[in-house]
């Protein structure tokens, strides 16, 4: 029975590890989304811009 507790213990601390590792690399995520720096215009104007491509490529593709 103590051979099983321990393995219990290990798998634990493997979960913890884990999470651990996990959230490190959500933060990373976070630091390198946070880094970029992207502002709302530039979003809404990458959607203008796609949206007016759009139009331009039905107009062409309609001739």
């Amino acid at each position: 029975m103590g051979g099983f507790t321990t393995l219990l213990q290990n798998q634990e601390r493997g979960k913890d590890d884990e999470q651990k590792r996990r959230d490190k690399e959500i933060r990373d995520l976070h630091i390198e989304i946070d880094s970029l720096k992207i502002k709302p215009w530039m979003v809404w104007l990458s959607i203008a811009l796609s949206i007016i491509a759009i139009i331009i490529s039905a107009v062409a593709l309609s001739k």
